[in-house]
């Protein structure tokens, strides 16, 4: 009778672990595509009817996925920050839209993203890190995300996407232009 035991025992445990594996492949298809960490002008939250910032995730697999038990966090030590409590299925090749608010309610996170720069990480229902990004300083209205979806390629965006494809023009970084005079200042007698 005893190894009957064992040998259930070890079906079990090949099942369980099965499982974990299986999960853990599927979660992996599941990306932080966008975010935008100074929303000025860009998108209305329509749950409270303001400018929140947000962030987008993407599931570049060819199956949905349910996000329930999912966990965003703005520190990487603290992977179980906000985590979603409830059933948010994202298509294959579909979004999702997080409100970082810090209303902690519904889809909206329990922490809020810093224009001045921080981490951005994805944990799955086992807090095993799925995917992160680290940035500096953002600008008003100015969305940071892959190009095309998925990749590891981070772009900004002047006409940020949120619930949707990165598809509109597409950014390496910030240039700020200097101007530069030609004469100095003053009063002058003739054309300058």
């Amino acid at each position: 009778k005893s190894l009957m035991e064992f040998t259930l025992y070890i079906r079990l445990t090949w099942v369980f672990l099965l499982a974990i594996l299986t999960g853990d492949a599927v979660n992996a298809q599941v990306y932080i595509n966008e975010f935008l960490a100074s929303n000025a002008t860009v998108t209305r939250d329509p749950d409270f009817d303001e400018y929140a910032d947000w962030i987008e995730l993407y599931n570049a697999g060819s199956s949905s996925v349910n996000l329930n038990g999912y966990c965003l966090t703005d520190d990487l030590s603290e992977p179980d920050k906000w985590c979603i409590t409830q059933d948010l299925v994202i298509a294959a090749k579909g979004y999702a839209l997080i409100w970082t608010d810090g209303k902690n309610t519904g889809l909206h996170a329990g922490f809020k993203i810093s224009q001045l720069g921080e981490e951005i990480g994805l944990f799955s229902p086992a807090l095993v890190l799925l995917d992160s990004v680290s940035f500096s300083t953002q600008a008003i209205d100015i969305s940071t995300g892959r190009s095309p979806d998925g990749s590891g390629n981070w772009m900004l965006f002047t006409t940020p996407t949120p619930g949707s494809s990165n598809s509109t023009t597409a950014y390496k970084g910030m240039v700020y232009h200097v101007p530069e005079f030609s004469v100095t200042g003053g009063l002058y007698k003739t054309s300058q």
